[in-house]
C-alpha cells in the first residue's frame, strides 16, 4: 500500500513538472523595440555590383517579414526608416592550382553596405552609417563569370539577413 502511494505521488509530480515546464515559453524574440512600424527605402548602389539593389530590396523586406515582430509600413506612417546603400564589392583570390599560381581556382566575394535606421518623427538616427557585410566562396572550374554569376543570390541573401539582424538584434 504505501509502495503503491509513492509511485503515484511521483507519477503526479512529474506530470506537474512536465506540464508546468514550458508555461514561460515564447516563440521569438521577446525583444521590446521602441517603435512598431518600419518603412525599408528601396536600397541604393554606389558598388559594381549590377542591379543588385531592386534584388536586395526585395530579400531585406522578405526577412522582416519572416520575422514578424516589426510591420512593414508605408513612408508616411511607419515609426522608423532603414537606410541601405551598397558600398562596394569585392573579390579575393584564395586558392591557386599546384601547377600554377596564377590561376586562381577560389574567389571569396564580399559585398558591404551601409545602414542607418532614423525616426521618421524626429529625424534622430538610431544607428547611423553602420557597415554589413556578407561573404561568399565561389569556385572557378566551370568559369570565373559564370561562378559569379551563381554567387550572387547567397550573397545577396545573406547581406540581407546581416542587415535584418542589425536592426531587429539588440543594439
Amino acid at each position: 500500500m504505501r509502495k503503491s502511494y509513492l509511485i503515484h505521488i511521483s507519477l503526479f509530480a512529474f506530470l506537474i513538472s512536465l506540464f508546468s515546464g514550458c508555461t514561460r515559453y515564447q516563440l521569438g524574440s521577446h525583444t521590446d523595440f521602441p517603435f512598431k512600424t518600419i518603412y525599408i527605402q528601396p536600397v541604393s548602389n554606389k558598388s559594381f555590383a549590377p542591379q543588385s539593389q531592386a534584388i536586395i530590396s526585395r530579400l531585406i523586406t522578405r526577412e522582416f517579414e519572416r520575422d514578424g515582430r516589426l510591420v512593414i509600413a508605408s513612408k508616411e506612417t511607419s515609426e522608423v526608416t532603414l537606410i541601405t546603400n551598397l558600398l562596394e564589392i569585392n573579390r579575393t583570390f584564395d586558392a591557386s592550382t599546384e601547377d600554377d599560381t596564377r590561376f586562381a581556382r577560389k574567389i571569396v566575394i564580399t559585398l558591404i553596405a551601409d545602414c542607418t535606421l532614423i525616426d521618421t518623427s524626429t529625424g534622430q538616427p538610431y544607428f547611423s552609417n553602420r557597415k554589413v557585410s556578407a561573404t561568399t566562396d565561389t569556385y572557378t572550374d566551370s568559369g570565373h563569370i559564370q561562378a559569379e554569376y551563381q554567387a550572387i543570390p547567397v550573397l545577396s541573401q545573406r547581406l540581407a539577413s546581416n542587415i535584418s539582424h542589425l536592426v531587429l538584434d539588440i543594439w
